[in-house]
Formats: structure tokens, sequence, C-alpha cells
């Protein structure tokens, strides 16, 4: 959990270098609270559809598959748009 944690803190800020460099420099605190507008709207909705898909399904594994596919289509949205 530590390495996880480290990994996730170190990818923190390549998120901001990518925003200063794609975006205009007038529009970078605003593209950077609607980055993390996202992020926390993220963060509220994944437990209520993991608690969602886990009541109705009986086990866990539809919320992984979601996370999973989730987490390729953003990947592949990120490699084709920047």
């Amino acid at each position: 959990m530590a390495s996880s944690l480290l990994f996730l803190y170190l990818i923190g800020s390549i998120y901001w270098a990518i925003i200063q460099d794609v975006v205009n420099h007038q529009n970078v605190g605003s593209v950077g609270g609607y980055m993390h507008f996202l992020a926390n709207t993220a963060g509220i909705l994944d437990p209520t559809v993991t608690g969602y898909l886990d009541q109705v399904s009986g086990t866990y594994t539809a919320a992984f598959l979601l996370s999973g596919s989730l987490a390729i289509l953003t990947s592949l949205a990120v490699i084709r748009y920047v």
C-alpha cells in the first residue's frame, strides 16, 4: 500500500505539468480546477456505484470489471488526446 501511494503521489505532479504544457497559460487555473472537480466527483460516485453493483450482483466482480474498463478507456484517451 505504501508503494502504491508513493507512485500515486509521484504521478500527481505530472498532471500539473501536462496542464501547463498543453493549456493556454491564462486558463491553467480553470482547467486545473475543473480537473480536480472531476476527480473529486469520481471519488464521491465510486463508492456509491461499487456498493450498488455489489448489492445487485452479490460480488465485487462487476465493480472490478467496471474499474478496469474505465482505467483502460482513460489510458487510451490520454494516449490519443495528449
